[in-house]
């Protein structure tokens, strides 16, 4: 919650994420932990990128976003719905 506040200026209560989806990866500098979280909305929110963390946000259907480069985790995580 804090980091959508901090870096896209969303503010979201803890009642409104759904339960963390979370995948452990090996890589160059040992074990990552990763945990997304889901957010359901009824409309698109507007957003303001930090510009340090995040440079740019899009809203892209399931398909479009995998039709891009993306990390393995976040490939896995649309994937398994």
């Amino acid at each position: 919650m804090r980091e959508l506040a901090e870096e896209v200026g969303l503010r979201v209560r803890a009642e409104q994420l759904l339960e963390p989806w979370q995948i452990c990866e090996r890589g160059p500098g040992g074990l990552n932990t990763v945990t997304i979280f889901t957010l359901p909305l009824q409309m698109r929110p507007a957003l303001e990128v930090d510009g340090l963390e995040i440079v740019a946000s899009h809203w892209l259907r399931r398909e479009q976003a995998l039709a891009r480069e993306l990390p393995g985790h976040v490939r896995c995580y649309l994937n398994q719905e």
